[in-house]
C-alpha cells in the first residue's frame, strides 16, 4: 500500500479565476508545510547534537531552513535574489478575490517556482539591478527581511532584520541626510547592499545600529525601540566581539583595505559604549547652556554622547593613510561620515581636525572652503562687521570669516525653525555646519601663531569665546561631552593675561567685542560659581556703570546681535545673566 500523497500537483497554467485561486492556495500550502517540516527537523537535530559544534549560544543561534530533500527536486530560479522580502502578510486565508497582478506573480510555471516577490520588488532585488533602495525600504516593516537567511551571518534572523530596519528607517537617514533631488540617503543606497555581501561590514554595522538604539533608550527617546536594554546589550557584546574577530582575521590575511573595512573600523572607533554607560550613570545630564536649534542634525545629540575608542580610532587613522586618504574612498557617505567622526573627536578634545573637509553632497566642490562658500573677500568682511580696527590687535581674516559664516548659518537655521525656509536641504546644512566647525578648530592657539612684532591681545580670548559659542549653539555637543569648563578656565586666563585698560579700550569696536566675550564666558560659567562671579563683576563695570547699557534689549542691539547671537537659542540664558549683572530685575 502506497503512502498517502502529501504534496499534490498543481495546474501550472490555470485558465479561470477559481483555478488560479486554487493553484495559489495549494502552492502556499505546500511551501508552508515544507517549511514547518524542515523547522521541526532542525530543532530535533539541535536537541540531539548537543554541543558537538563550536557555535553561538542557543539564544543567538540562527535558524534557517535546510535544503530541500533529494527526492523533492527544486530547479534553479529564474533570477538570483540577494534577499527575499514580502510587503504584505500571508493572504492564503483571505476570502476576497485576488487582484490580477498578485495572481500573475504567485502563479508561475512549476519548473520555475522558488520564491517570488511582487513585480515592483523583483526589479529592485535582482542581482544585476542598480536601482536605489527606495522600494526596499518600504517593505522592511513586514519583519520578513531575508526569511531564508542569505546574509553572511550566524546571528538570529530576527536580530539582523530588526537592525536593518532600524538602520534604514532611523539611523542612516539622519546620519547621511539626502540632498535635495535625491531619492535616498547615501548610506541607504550604498551601505545596505555592501553589508549584504561583506560579513565584516555586516556585523560592524549591526553593532553600530545596536549602539545607537541603546543610547536612544538611555536618553529616553526610544519609542521606536522594542528590545529590552539587557537583551540589547548582550547582542551588542556578541556583535562587537564578532566584528573585532572578523576585522583582525581579514587584516592578518593581508586583504586589500576596502571601503567596507573602513566603515567597519569606524563603527568600532565611534562606539566605546562601556565608557558611555559609565558617563550616564555617574554624570547626570544638566540642562544645556543655551537652547540650540537643529541639535539632532546628523545625530549630533547621540554621537556627541558616545565615547570614541582610542585604539580603534588610531587603527582607523592608519587604515585611511594606507588607503591614500578620504578622497580615495568611493562608496557614498563613508568618507563624509569618517570626516564627521573626526570633527566630533576634535571638538571634544579641542584639537585640530583629524581629516580634511569632505561634504555629504556628492556634487559639492571637493576642496570647498569658507571663503568659497561665503563668496566674500577679507576687505568685505571687515566692512560687514565694522571691525576695521580689530585686525591691528590680532583679529585675523580667517577668524573674521568664521564669524560671518557662523552668523549667516545661525540666521538660516532660525529662518527654517520659524517656517520661512520650507525647502531646507539638510545635507547642505550639515556640510555648512561641519565646515564652519572644521575651520574654527583649525585656528591655531596664540602660542602656535608665527612670531610677530605687533601684539595680538584680542586673538586668543576671541578664539576661545567663539569655540564656546559654537559648541553650544552652532555645533552643539551634549553638555556632558562638551569641554565647556576647560574653555571657560582658558578664557579667563587669556583675558587676565591682557591689559584690559589699554588693549581693550582703544576703540568702540574693541570694547563691544570685549563685552560680547565676557557675556559668552559668563553664561558658559553657569556651573562654576567663582568664574561666574568674575565675569559678572567685569560686565557690571563695563555696561551698567555710567548708564552705558542699562537695558537688556539695548545690550542685544548694540553688542550681541552685531557679533554672534541667536535670540531663540540664547535669550533665556542671556536674561538670567543680565539679571545677575544688575543685581535685581531690569
Amino acid at each position: 500500500m502506497s503512502p498517502p500523497q502529501r504534496y499534490s500537483f498543481v495546474n501550472a497554467r490555470p485558465q479561470t479565476k477559481a483555478e488560479k485561486r486554487q493553484t495559489r492556495t495549494a502552492i502556499r500550502s505546500h511551501i508552508g508545510r515544507w517549511t514547518q517540516e524542515k523547522q521541526q527537523k532542525i530543532e530535533s537535530n539541535t536537541t540531539s547534537s548537543g554541543s558537538e559544534k563550536d557555535s553561538p549560544p542557543e539564544s543567538s543561534r540562527a535558524v534557517s531552513p535546510s535544503p530541500a530533500p533529494a527526492n523533492q527536486t527544486q530547479p534553479p530560479p529564474r533570477e538570483r535574489l540577494g534577499s527575499v522580502w514580502s510587503d504584505a502578510p500571508d493572504s492564503a486565508s483571505s476570502d476576497g478575490p485576488p487582484d490580477r497582478e498578485s495572481t500573475e506573480d504567485d502563479v508561475q510555471v512549476l519548473s520555475e517556482l522558488t520564491v517570488t516577490a511582487p513585480a515592483h520588488l523583483r526589479r529592485v532585488l535582482s542581482a544585476g539591478s542598480t536601482t536605489h533602495s527606495n522600494s526596499a525600504i518600504q517593505v522592511l516593516g513586514s519583519g520578513t527581511l531575508d526569511p531564508f537567511h542569505t546574509y553572511p551571518s550566524d546571528f538570529p534572523s530576527t536580530l539582523v532584520s530588526q537592525c536593518h530596519d532600524y538602520s534604514l528607517k532611523v539611523l542612516w537617514p539622519g546620519l547621511t541626510p539626502r540632498p535635495a533631488g535625491v531619492m535616498d540617503p547615501a548610506a541607504n543606497r550604498a551601505w545596505f547592499p555592501m553589508q549584504l555581501n561583506d560579513t565584516v561590514a555586516l556585523h560592524s554595522l549591526l553593532f553600530g545600529a545596536l549602539s545607537h538604539k541603546r543610547l536612544n533608550l538611555l536618553k529616553g527617546a526610544g519609542d521606536h525601540v522594542s528590545l529590552d536594554l539587557t537583551s540589547l546589550e548582550l547582542d551588542m557584546r556578541r556583535c562587537e566581539a564578532e566584528s573585532i574577530a572578523l576585522i583582525n582575521r581579514s587584516l592578518r590575511k593581508g586583504n586589500a583595505i576596502t571601503d567596507a573595512m573602513i566603515v567597519s573600523v569606524l563603527c568600532m572607533a565611534a562606539n566605546a559604549w562601556d565608557l558611555t554607560l559609565e558617563r550616564f550613570l555617574n554624570e547626570p545630564a544638566p540642562p544645556p547652556i543655551f537652547d540650540p536649534m537643529l541639535k539632532s542634525l546628523q545625530w549630533l545629540d547621540v554621537y556627541g554622547l558616545l565615547s570614541d575608542h582610542p585604539i580603534h580610532a588610531a587603527g582607523l587613522m592608519q587604515l585611511i593613510k594606507l588607503r591614500g586618504g578620504l578622497h580615495d574612498i568611493r562608496t557614498p557617505g563613508i568618507a563624509a561620515t569618517v570626516f564627521f567622526f573626526g570633527i566630533l573627536k576634535a571638538s571634544k578634545h579641542l584639537t585640530s581636525p583629524l581629516f580634511p573637509f569632505v561634504p555629504l553632497v556628492e556634487d559639492a566642490e571637493p576642496n570647498q572652503t569658507l571663503w568659497s562658500l561665503l563668496g566674500t573677500s577679507p576687505s568685505e568682511l571687515r566692512d560687514e562687521f565694522v571691525f576695521s580696527g580689530l585686525s591691528d590687535l590680532g583679529l585675523t581674516n580667517e577668524m573674521a570669516m568664521v564669524m560671518v559664516a557662523m552668523q549667516r548659518y545661525g540666521q538660516s537655521v532660525q529662518l527654517f525653525v520659524d517656517g520661512a525656509l520650507a525647502d531646507l536641504d539638510l545635507a547642505r546644512f550639515c556640510d555648512r555646519r561641519n565646515l564652519i566647525q572644521h575651520t574654527l578648530l583649525s585656528l591655531p592657539p596664540q602660542e602656535d601663531l608665527p612670531a610677530s612684532a605687533a601684539p595680538r591681545p584680542i586673538y586668543e580670548p576671541t578664539r576661545l569665546a567663539m569655540l564656546i559659542y559654537s559648541l553650544t549653539v552652532i555645533f552643539p555637543l551634549p553638555h556632558q561631552a562638551a569641554p565647556i569648563a576647560l574653555l571657560v578656565e582658558r578664557l579667563r586666563s587669556a583675558l587676565r593675561g591682557t591689559d584690559m585698560r589699554t588693549s581693550w579700550s582703544s576703540s568702540h569696536q574693541v570694547r563691544r567685542l570685549l563685552v560680547w566675550i565676557l557675556f559668552i564666558g559668563g553664561i558658559a560659567a553657569r556651573d562654576m560659581p567663582d568664574d561666574r562671579s568674575w565675569f559678572v563683576a567685569l560686565l557690571r563695570r563695563l555696561t551698567t556703570k555710567g548708564n552705558r547699557l542699562n537695558k537688556y534689549e539695548h545690550l542685544k542691539r548694540e553688542v550681541l546681535n552685531r557679533i554672534l547671537w541667536l535670540d531663540r537659542s540664547c535669550d533665556a540664558a542671556g536674561r538670567v545673566l543680565w539679571t545677575e549683572i544688575l543685581g535685581s530685575g531690569e
